[in-house]
């Protein structure tokens, strides 16, 4: 069985989506029943959203179950999330752009 990606410590008892994001992950009993979810998901998604002030009211108390569960605070969960906006923030522009299509020559087909 896969670890839980949560704690990254007991075996998983099972996969489940992500509250408020399109992702799955492997969780053990322990961090289902404490509402803790993997760490770079929530940090990831709080960095979407500009930071957690920006956030709905029930991620913030997921944030807040994930920091307890696994002995983490909060700013620490905030350090990360500027890492991760300034990541982001110094992305070349065209980073995401669609790649130029192929200049195809069908003369030789």
């Amino acid at each position: 069985m896969p670890t839980c990606e949560v704690c990254n410590q007991r075996t998983c008892v099972g996969v489940c989506c992500v509250p408020g994001m399109p992702v799955s992950a492997a969780y053990c009993q322990q961090c289902l029943q404490a509402n803790a979810h993997p760490w770079q998901y929530l940090v990831a998604n709080a960095a979407c959203c500009d930071g957690l002030a920006n956030c709905a009211p029930w991620f913030v108390e997921m944030v807040d179950h994930t920091c307890t569960h696994l002995g983490k605070t909060r700013e620490q969960f905030d350090a990360d999330v500027k890492s991760s906006m300034e990541q982001v923030a110094a992305m070349p522009d065209d980073f995401c752009a669609e790649p130029e299509p192929p200049n195809l020559d069908l003369g030789e087909l």
